[in-house]
């Protein structure tokens, strides 16, 4: 239940690209904390030595810095992992921006962002792009080889959302609750599956719903 669709996406989209770290690529999460992790996607689980940049101190960061202006030099990171901050920040061209800077040459950025999920305060939250904006702006600033991968389509969508209401139910006690908590479990898995599928891909409606973009890009040597 309270593992939500869009962070199964998210963690799948990392676990994935995670796969080709290298022993001594040097990885920065920003926005990351060590401990208490929102999905299951763990970073120092793979290889790599992994470095946190956090501007809250209770999150015990490597570096404590906002990550529009970090601490960092430049040319440092082989890898920069940037997963659901970009909405709670009010120019995330300027933390991109940021984030080329102390990329090696070569080095990949590894991002996840919302489109179709709820307003969610951390404490802030600003917006929602499309995949149009993200291209657009990594192009512009010099990424190269931009792949942009949807966190599931229209069923995924659908099923966040209940899970979202199921949730909200469990915790007023809302006698009512069982309903949308059984479905949500149901439906949670069909959901993936009928994103998958052929008819859902053909289809240009369901496909221009999603819960958000999963996004790699490198810089250029």
């Amino acid at each position: 239940m309270y593992y939500s669709v869009l962070r199964y996406h998210v963690d799948k989209f990392f676990a994935s690209k995670a796969q080709r770290f290298k022993k001594n690529d040097l990885i920065l999460d920003v926005g990351g904390e060590k401990k208490n992790k929102k999905g299951q996607f763990d970073t120092s689980e793979y290889a790599g030595k992994v470095f946190y940049l956090n501007i809250d101190p209770q999150t015990h960061p490597d570096f404590l810095g906002d990550a529009a202006k970090m601490p960092v030099k430049k040319n440092y990171f082989d890898v920069v992992i940037c997963s659901q901050l970009l909405e709670h920040v009010l120019s995330p061209t300027q933390v991109l921006k940021e984030i080329l800077r102390v990329l090696k040459p070569g080095g990949m950025l590894l991002m996840s962002v919302p489109f179709l999920y709820r307003i969610h305060p951390d404490p802030v939250d600003y917006a929602r792009y499309t995949d149009f904006y993200w291209k657009t702006n990594l192009i512009k600033l010099g990424f190269k080889k931009i792949k942009i991968e949807n966190h599931g389509y229209f069923f995924s969508v659908l099923t966040n959302m209940l899970k979202t209401y199921a949730k909200e139910c469990q915790k007023n006690q809302i006698i009512t609750s069982l309903l949308p908590t059984l479905m949500a479990g149901l439906f949670t898995q069909l959901a993936i599956k009928l994103d998958k599928s052929k008819k859902t891909l053909k289809n240009k409606v369901l496909k221009s719903h999603t819960l958000g973009f999963g996004i790699e890009a490198i810089k250029p040597k």
